[in-house]
């Protein structure tokens, strides 16, 4: 079955006709190309129309998440290494 593409804003049925494998696009419930969650529509001067992250996407990104699992592992690793260090200094005299 031959499936025709569709650019945004444009129709369709399904979500291969938007191409969201280049385009990050979906059939929407009213038959309509849209960029999917966290990406705008952006039409640049020759008329090609792609969809972009949108800033805030960018941002959530770029940020490095804080496991406390790790920084747990840490303060173990830290308390004992002072305490391995104290058993040295009392065993040594």
């Amino acid at each position: 079955m031959f499936v025709s593409v569709s650019g945004l804003d444009g129709y369709c049925t399904v979500n291969a006709q938007c191409k969201p494998h280049i385009n990050k696009a979906q059939c929407s419930s009213d038959n309509k190309c849209v960029c999917i969650a966290k990406h705008k529509m952006h039409k640049y001067n020759d008329g090609t129309r792609l969809c972009i992250p949108t800033a805030e996407h960018i941002a959530e990104a770029k940020k490095t998440p804080v496991d406390p699992v790790m920084i747990a592992i840490l303060v173990s690793l830290v308390l004992m290494f002072l305490i391995i260090c104290i058993v040295l200094q009392l065993f040594s005299k």
